[in-house]
């Protein structure tokens, strides 16, 4: 290993070292050089604008509490025809909105039973009667079985109506007759296809009489009464009013005492209008909006519902008193849409603050 000499090594590092000076002084120069940075100035925060909550003014007037829901233009008498046993569709006789008449035959299934047996117990039940009545002109009333021989023909002819009545029985259930006039509104039958036994399939309805009926909940029908007025109006012309009435509550809030069960399960409200429905452009299954009055009171205090506050069962409001606010706590009535009764607590012309 070659050694270099002393004076050379300390040569190199003295080199070095100048260098490193140099370079030093060199990144100090151009810090030095570069402008100094001048601290942002803040934007100032704009002063938050506190909102004046909304006051209301207690006033004299009319406070009105009231229901209103919904209704449909419908026939006053419609029924759900069907059948009352289970069969294949023999034939259907009309088809949707013909008119049909009382008694006429709608559609009947393949029952087995023919007109042919039907006739033939009718026969039966005629044969049996003459014999009763020959029984009766040939017979001495004196004699000692004239007893036994009136029974026995006696119970031939009810034989004979029994079986008439069983055939007439299978016969009526096979088919579908119209129990009044009316226009067929919808039909579901088609000939050679299955059905079951009371399941409705006919919708027949007298279209010359109309009226509304509504699906009203029963917490508030229990507020309504029969014969109560009412206000009606098209959904699609809400500025045709009319009046009206509650002719009929569904049970048991109605008055009717003779019910049926199919009554029963009948839950619509009906109204009837003082004006034809036709004259107020309403038809058949038209959306009508209906308003019964439930209370209401003239020359009352109020305020909106808005401006009273409850807390825990409590109602008071915020009064206004000069410079500065204290509660009150009022006591109320009726309860409007847009009005509340105030019975206790303020006076007329007080200024309240809203929550």
């Amino acid at each position: 290993m070659v050694h270099q000499p002393e004076s050379a090594r300390s040569t190199s590092f003295a080199g070095r070292l100048v260098l490193l000076v140099a370079l030093a002084a060199f990144v100090l120069s151009g810090c030095a050089a570069q402008p100094s940075q001048e601290e942002p100035t803040p934007t100032p925060l704009p002063t938050p604008i506190i909102p004046t909550k909304p006051t209301y003014t207690v006033q004299t007037g009319e406070v009105v509490r009231k229901l209103e829901f919904s209704g449909r233009v419908v026939p006053v008498v419609q029924e759900e025809l069907f059948f009352k046993a289970s069969g294949r569709v023999d034939n259907v006789y009309v088809k949707k909105g013909d008119q049909v008449t009382a008694g006429q035959l709608i559609a009947d299934l393949e029952s087995g039973t023919s007109a042919l047996d039907l006739r033939r117990a009718e026969i039966q039940l005629e044969l049996a009667k003459l014999d009763l009545q020959q029984t009766e002109l040939n017979i001495n009333k004196y004699a000692k079985d004239y007893d036994i021989i009136m029974a026995r023909q006696q119970y031939q002819v009810e034989l004979a109506q029994l079986s008439l009545d069983e055939i007439k029985a299978r016969v009526e259930a096979t088919q579908i007759v119209a129990p009044f006039d009316g226009t067929i509104l919808s039909i579901f039958l088609s000939e050679s296809t299955a059905v079951e036994a009371y399941k409705e399939v006919v919708t027949l309805a007298n279209l010359s009489e109309l009226e509304i009926s509504s699906d009203v909940a029963d917490t508030d029908l229990a507020e309504l009464v029969e014969g109560m007025p009412v206000q009606a109006w098209p959904v699609s012309s809400p500025g045709k009013v009319t009046e009206g009435k509650l002719r009929k509550l569904p049970y048991p809030y109605g008055k009717a005492t003779d019910v049926k069960e199919s009554d029963k399960e009948d839950k619509s409200t009906r109204i009837t209008l003082n004006t034809p429905l036709e004259d107020v452009g309403l038809g058949l299954s038209d959306l009508v909006r209906v308003v019964v009055v439930l209370e209401k009171k003239e020359g009352v205090l109020w305020l909106p519902p808005q401006a009273i506050r409850n807390f825990e069962g409590r109602k008071f409001v915020v009064v206004q008193d000069g410079e500065g606010q204290r509660r009150v706590d009022v006591k109320v009535g009726i309860t409007g849409d847009d009005r509340v009764e105030i019975t206790e607590g303020l006076t007329e012309g007080q200024v309240v603050v809203a929550p």
